[in-house]
């Protein structure tokens, strides 16, 4: 029987076997987000740009250039990338070549070439479905990287408006301990003339101790700051300078309205969703291939002996047909692992987008009551602030105790810390809105 004959013998069985598998339907994202602000601003790919830093946006540049993280994700690709060529590589013949030569004394030389081809046709698409999972598994990588990009941009920009709140913050305890000791000599000098008890000085002298503990967590915060902005350029603390010069103070900041872009929008742009949704792909190739090993395989070979020195040459064809007949269940277990990985992944993706949506859905919620809250500590800090002023008169003129003193004095600092702390959450809540909303 021919080769072709035998191949032409296996077609109807062949195109009674299709192996396909469908994937599931997706979840739909909602119409709208559940908290609506009264200012919107359009979306734009480069958010960061929004808040007119150019500070900020050297420091992106710099982690974009540096990061290590983002560096292994760049080698990620690379190897998605080799995987994807090796794939297409295994849908091609093999063709292996041989050569041999000898010469005995007194005889003339021999030599022979010897080529062999062999190719195992697909005949159910488990070599195409392979490729198309390797190429979904790069669109993962490229995902996943994108996604570092993301995360590392988003982690940047509120770090910085962290370390800026930071840096007023320390500048605003060191005055207030600067306060507290004036305060204290005021007492002592009051306590040696007889005008006021011991426990005034005891006061004042404990506001000291506590202003200067404020002033040490402070120092220890922007530390900690600055490290983890080094870790995210990619240096080591020691080689970090500084990179928050002497900008306008964060509360005099102008912030930008939060973006506006629906729902299915946003999740279309979002790197995290794409990588599930590559996963996904990839998954559903894996079952093409599973189910693939329950039917026979079908391998074409040829092969030619070209002798010199000898003229002649012999060539051969043969066509195999193999089915596994008992494995113990292996192959169908293996059917059944790949469409239940499958089915873990689709429900990963559908909490995806659910975490992903209450994502944004917090980041505008935070930014709705960070800003309520912002408005109601700058009433708190006029109204403490006053207070401040009118107990240090009274004081001077000898009408108020320096419990008073302090007292009004430390919520005046309080306030002020409060509301700088209230901006930067507020500013970094801005980020991650803007970031979440644009994706990358």
């Amino acid at each position: 029987m021919t080769l072709r004959r035998s191949a032409m013998l296996l077609l109807p069985l062949l195109g009674a076997c299709a192996v396909t598998h469908h994937p599931s339907p997706l979840p739909e994202a909602p119409e709208r987000w559940r908290t609506e602000l009264n200012a919107a601003a359009a979306v734009v790919p480069d958010w960061w740009r929004v808040f007119a830093d150019e500070a900020l946006s050297n420091l992106l540049e710099q982690a974009a250039l540096h990061n290590l993280d983002l560096a292994a994700a760049d080698q990620r690709v690379a190897q998605a990338r080799a995987s994807l060529q090796q794939a297409h590589g295994q849908q091609w013949p093999v063709v292996t070549a041989g050569a041999l030569g000898s010469k005995a004394e007194g005889k003339a030389e021999y030599g022979q070439l010897s080529l062999d081809a062999s190719y195992t046709l697909d005949l159910w698409s488990a070599d195409r479905a392979r490729a198309f999972g390797t190429q979904a598994d790069l669109d993962a990588a490229i995902a996943s990287r994108a996604f570092t990009a993301w995360r590392l941009g988003t982690s940047v920009a509120q770090l910085y408006f962290e370390r800026r709140a930071l840096d007023e913050r320390l500048a605003l305890a060191t005055d207030g301990l600067a306060a507290a000791q004036r305060t204290f000599q005021l007492t002592q000098e009051r306590y040696r003339s007889g005008l006021v008890s011991g426990l005034d000085l005891a006061l004042a002298e404990t506001a000291i101790a506590t202003e200067q503990a404020n002033v040490i967590a402070v120092q220890q915060a922007r530390d900690e700051a600055h490290n983890a902005m080094a870790l995210l350029l990619g240096r080591a603390p020691a080689e970090l300078e500084a990179w928050v010069g002497a900008e306008p103070s964060l509360l005099e900041l102008e912030l930008v309205p939060v973006p506006a872009a629906l729902p299915a929008e946003v999740l279309a742009r979002r790197p995290d969703i794409r990588i599930q949704e590559a996963q996904l792909r990839a998954a559903d190739a894996d079952i093409t291939v599973a189910r693939a090993k329950l039917f026979p395989s079908l391998t074409l070979s040829a092969g030619g002996l070209i002798v010199h020195g000898v003229a002649g040459m012999v060539a051969e064809a043969s066509a195999s047909l193999v089915q596994v007949v008992f494995d113990g269940g292996e192959r169908r277990a293996g059917v059944r692992l790949a469409e239940a990985r499958y089915a873990e992944l689709l429900d990963n993706y559908r909490a995806g987008v659910l975490n992903a949506l209450v994502e944004i859905e917090n980041a505008l919620a935070r930014v709705k009551w960070l800003t309520e809250r912002e408005g109601n500590d700058r009433v708190t800090l006029q109204a403490a602030q006053r207070a401040f002023q009118l107990s240090q008169i009274r004081y001077e003129s000898g009408l108020e105790s320096a419990l008073t003193l302090l007292s009004s004095q430390s919520s005046f600092l309080r306030a002020r810390d409060r509301l700088l702390q209230a901006r930067s959450e507020r500013v970094q809540a801005l980020v991650a809105l803007y970031a979440g909303m644009v994706g990358f």
